[in-house]
């Protein structure tokens, strides 16, 4: 086994690989959560008597009037899943992961302010207002896509630093 020193040749390097890491944690979390809204329900509303379970992929199979509004977050899912894979992957252009990380918060902030308030907007009837797992889950990923542009922008600044030092 080699010792620790062998891996890093600095401690700069030590602290940027760390900073890497846990920023591209923080995006996977905002992924793996999109990817659960293609699948989990997002809502339950009863439509013509009948109870009816929504996700983010629904709106693009459903039979009843709202599946242009359930296309439209089925498209802002796909949206937020693709930002959240494009940030994870360049890491080396740090401006435009941040970018990334305000469009992946602009989107929770979006699906939440949509799956609370479409009721009175569209005028159904609801069974169950939004599992907690949603919210949930929802505020999760926009806590991670912000605390990942704080910790890309802590990336930022310390290779300023060192860039300086030199």
């Amino acid at each position: 086994m080699r010792p620790p020193e062998q891996f890093f040749t600095s401690k700069r390097t030590v602290i940027y690989h760390l900073i890497q890491r846990i920023q591209t944690v923080f995006l996977a979390i905002c992924a793996i959560v999109f990817i659960l809204f293609c699948f989990m329900p997002l809502k339950q509303i009863t439509v013509e008597g009948n109870p009816v379970s929504l996700t983010a992929i629904s709106g693009f199979t459903s039979k009843y009037s709202f599946n242009f509004t359930f296309s439209i977050v089925g498209g802002f899912n796909f949206v937020a899943l693709a930002s959240a894979v494009i940030a994870i992957f360049c890491y080396r252009q740090r401006y435009l992961q941040i970018r990334f990380c305000y469009i992946l918060a602009a989107i929770s902030a979006m699906f939440i302010a949509l799956l609370n308030f479409t009721d009175a907007v569209l005028g159904y009837s609801s069974t169950e207002v939004v599992p907690l797992a949603t919210n949930i889950m929802l505020a999760a990923s926009l806590v991670s896509a912000t605390l990942a542009s704080v910790f890309i922008k802590k990336d930022i600044n310390l290779l300023k630093k060192a860039d300086r030092i030199r």
